[in-house]
């Protein structure tokens, strides 16, 4: 399973990880540049992204106001250049790990931190993003995270019953650093 905190200006954050059972290995962690990202994700079965992996709908993305009115995200607009950026490129990754047979989903690492109470961490948030990623990943997988859809796509946001998971798997990731 990978994290990503894609990004348009600088290096793309990532986490990778493995889960069996009970078992979390969190073995990989960095920056990379986005041309070689593809190369460091494409072998998870699921990535987890936290980025929009479609580009907005009429110049908005329904789904960020879905997301805004019941989640209490805070999402920038889908219609800012740097968003829609953005979204070229996570509808690019989309479409590469789509066709190389991976799952890829969008989280909003932000959000899931405000509304589970998890405190900011000292280290680089970026890679804390990525790793948030992953994390909703795994919480998608054992059915304690919701999507919420609309015609432009869909958000993964973990479950209040994450919380003391997610915090564990940031604390055994921020150990390769």
């Amino acid at each position: 399973m990978a994290g990503v905190d894609l990004a348009v200006k600088k290096p793309s954050a990532y986490a990778i990880a493995k889960f069996s059972g009970e078992s979390r290995q969190c073995f990989k962690l960095g920056k990379i540049s986005n041309s070689n990202l593809v190369k460091i994700v494409s072998k998870a079965d699921l990535i987890v992204v936290d980025a929009p992996l479609h580009p907005p709908y009429k110049g908005f993305r329904r789904v960020e106001s879905k997301a805004r009115k019941y989640y209490g995200a805070k999402l920038l607009p889908g219609g800012t250049p740097g968003i829609r950026e953005l979204s070229r490129m996570g509808y690019s990754l989309l479409t590469l790990m789509a066709e190389a047979g991976r799952v890829i989903v969008e989280t909003h690492p932000g959000s899931v931190r405000r509304a589970l109470k998890i405190l900011e961490s000292t280290a680089d948030k970026d890679i804390v993003d990525a790793i948030l990623s992953l994390a909703t990943g795994l919480c998608l997988l054992e059915g304690n995270a919701f999507t919420i859809n609309d015609i432009d796509g869909f958000i993964v946001l973990a479950g209040e019953e994450c919380r003391g998971k997610i915090i564990k798997i940031i604390e055994e990731c921020l150990l390769l650093l």
